[in-house]
């Protein structure tokens, strides 16, 4: 059995009370599909209070792994799990390493739709550049029934969606499919690593 939950105790913010709830710490695919719903919903990470009733959520850490999509997926803060890590590149799974839950949604979210998260990371830069002087914290991949999106949110907020373009995609995928190949065992996919990315391997077309 790989799912594994564990008791933690916490302070209600608005009560004060003293709350013990039960909180997955890793989380298994293939032994709970509904798992990965779950996590979508947020649900996986809620905790209520008995006395108040007020939800929080627990924010890590949390390792996921779809072993049928060869995925495992760490979060929280400075997860210190490298082994764990190493081991499952090893096997041969894409190993990622995101900080919040919005971020593990958006991974599940993407790996469904079979693209590559890096190249979806690419896009959100060169749309930053267009967007040049718009304020936002985040651009999340936004899948809509038949429509993709990217959403700018800030605080916690939309601010509106810019088209998913599948054409600039697959220009991304093809112009940079030999430099992709040296990146495979990269596991913090984010805007970091696509500037870091662009910058080390960006070539004007000539």
């Amino acid at each position: 059995m790989f799912t594994r939950e564990e008791e933690i105790k916490w302070i209600c913010p608005q009560c004060g009370s003293c709350v013990t709830s039960e909180i997955y710490t890793y989380v298994s695919a293939a032994e709970e599909p509904q798992s990965t719903q779950k996590i979508l919903d947020t649900s996986l990470f809620r905790m209520k209070c008995s006395r108040c009733g007020r939800t929080e959520y627990n924010t890590g850490p949390l390792f996921y792994a779809d072993e049928n999509r060869k995925n495992f997926f760490a979060m929280g803060e400075n997860v210190d799990a490298a082994e764990m890590l190493e081991n499952h590149i090893s096997l041969g799974y894409t190993v990622r390493c995101v900080p919040e839950i919005v971020d593990l949604c958006e991974k599940i979210l993407i790996d469904q739709d079979d693209l590559d998260d890096r190249v979806v990371e690419m896009m959100k830069v060169m749309n930053a550049v267009i967007l040049k002087g718009q304020a936002y914290d985040q651009m999340l991949y936004a899948p809509d029934e038949d429509t993709v999106y990217f959403e700018l949110i800030r605080d916690a907020a939309s601010l509106g969606r810019i088209p998913f373009l599948q054409a600039m995609y697959d220009d991304l995928s093809e112009r940079f499919q030999e430099d992709l190949k040296n990146e495979d065992d990269e596991t913090e996919i984010n805007a970091e690593w696509a500037m870091h990315f662009f910058a080390e391997h960006y070539r004007p077309a000539e």
